[in-house]
């Protein structure tokens, strides 16, 4: 998404320099995965059905638990980005 940005703002400013941040979300508690996939819109309207999104949503809690339990954590290879528009 930032690469389209850079795209968008490259019409408008001289200079477009694109600096990216990689990092790692080390999660001990599956609840933020669960609040992301709850967010997701495509997620939303896949399970319409409130009790589809609940069945959903308790897989996911399944799924993130048992790599919580077997690797102490869940890693989530994360990069941050920002333009700098000159």
């Amino acid at each position: 998404m930032i690469d389209q940005a850079a795209g968008l703002f490259a019409r408008v400013f001289d200079t477009v320099e694109q600096v990216d941040v990689p990092g790692q979300l080390r999660l001990t508690d599956p609840d933020p995965v669960l609040g992301y996939v709850a967010s997701l819109s495509r997620v939303l309207r896949a399970a319409p059905d409130p009790r589809q999104l609940a069945a959903l949503l308790a897989a996911v809690r399944l799924e993130a638990e048992s790599m919580i339990a077997a690797q102490d954590c869940l890693a989530l290879t994360a990069t941050a980005g920002c333009l700098i528009c000159r």
